[in-house]
């Protein structure tokens, strides 16, 4: 067993502060062009699985949760040209980050930490709205991942 010190909190909160600027940076981008560019989802995605990974480093279940669902709104709106769903992606993107800061702000151990439920509900409504979680692969789609990749059935 790891004991998790207040130096791992602090480390934390500066690597988190620095991912949810760099998000925010993108999220503006997103807002300014009026449209998603797949360089910012794809950034966005790749910040957001780092401080998902960091916040259950130190077992904050109450961040990883909202990244994963920032994640996965991220993720839904690959290919999407809806000037509304610009729009709600961008509301809820900030209001993640704001909700986010917070808690890492007032981050003292891994104690329960008040969970923004009705963040938590819109962004779950977005999902579902857009297509709901993350899609199963087809057979065909597993079939030709085998056939061009090395793993074999079982494996995927």
């Amino acid at each position: 067993m790891v004991l998790i010190t207040e130096e791992h909190y602090s480390d934390f909160k500066e690597e988190s502060e620095e991912i949810l600027n760099n998000i925010e940076k993108e999220l503006l981008e997103i807002e300014k062009n009026k449209n998603f560019s797949l360089f910012s989802l794809k950034a966005i995605t790749q910040f957001v699985n780092r401080l998902t990974g960091a916040s259950l480093v130190l077992e904050l279940h109450h961040i990883s949760r909202f990244c994963e669902l920032l994640e996965e709104i991220t993720i839904k709106m690959v290919g999407n040209k809806e000037e509304v769903a610009v729009e709600k992606y961008i509301n809820l993107g900030f209001t993640t980050l704001d909700s986010l800061r917070e808690s890492i702000s007032e981050l003292k151990d891994a104690d329960y930490q008040p969970v923004d439920h009705q963040l938590e509900n819109d962004l779950t409504q977005f999902i579902e709205e857009y297509g709901g979680t993350r899609r199963k692969l087809s057979q065909r789609e597993i079939d030709t991942i085998i056939k061009k990749g090395k793993r074999k059935p079982g494996k995927v």
